[in-house]
């Protein structure tokens, strides 16, 4: 089954959020909060760390403690610049999805069931549980033991998953995990972030 990236969405499908493509798939995506904050503090956080890294070093500074501040500031910028980006899409072949670092490409024959925990987990034929990082379960709803976003998105796709199931034979085909390509305006963002640490360091 090869992977492919989803088309924009072109309905509005119930109360998981999901949206019809051309052709029949699904896709569910990160929430529009965390999409709208993953956009506004990835860059936020680079224009803010590259002039932070022109002013002088402190004297008792070192340069593993620099470095440190650097990969931690830069680690949480980059993490906030992709944790919006993810999505779950679903077809009568099987699941794709993308997580902030990978893109995983699952058929409904390796798929034994579908969890509803903090977020939507498949289990898969060879016991392992991959969890798909787009839709989450709010903390407020876990206190609570409410229904959230992830059990409604993982009931539609059980629904999905067995009416294919009924109306055809399993294929045999292999689930896959691979790193995600960054979109170029993400590669922008991400180079400057090292530009700010070089700067930075060349400093210290």
């Amino acid at each position: 089954m090869e992977q492919a990236r989803p088309e924009p969405g072109s309905a509005n499908l119930g109360a998981a959020g999901g949206k019809e493509l051309a052709g029949g798939d699904v896709i569910y995506r990160t929430s529009p909060f965390l999409r709208h904050a993953s956009a506004i503090f990835g860059p936020l956080f680079a224009l803010l760390l590259l002039p932070l890294a022109t002013l002088p070093a402190h004297p008792d500074d070192t340069f593993g403690s620099t470095l440190f501040g650097y990969a931690l500031m830069g680690g949480g910028g980059v993490f906030a610049l992709l944790s919006g980006r993810g999505w779950i899409r679903v077809s009568d072949e099987g699941l794709w999805a993308r997580n902030i670092v990978t893109s995983t490409s699952v058929p409904w024959s390796e798929v034994v069931a579908l969890e509803a925990g903090s977020k939507v987990g498949v289990v898969l034929r060879n016991g392992q549980t991959w969890w798909f990082w787009a839709v989450q379960r709010a903390n407020i709803s876990g206190m609570l033991n409410r229904r959230s976003r992830v059990d409604r998105v993982v009931a539609e796709i059980e629904v999905r998953r067995t009416r294919v199931a009924s109306l055809r034979a399993p294929a045999n085909d292999t689930s896959r995990k691979s790193l995600v390509r960054p979109a170029w305006w993400e590669w922008i963002v991400i180079a400057g972030y090292v530009a700010a640490a070089i700067v930075g360091l060349a400093g210290v």
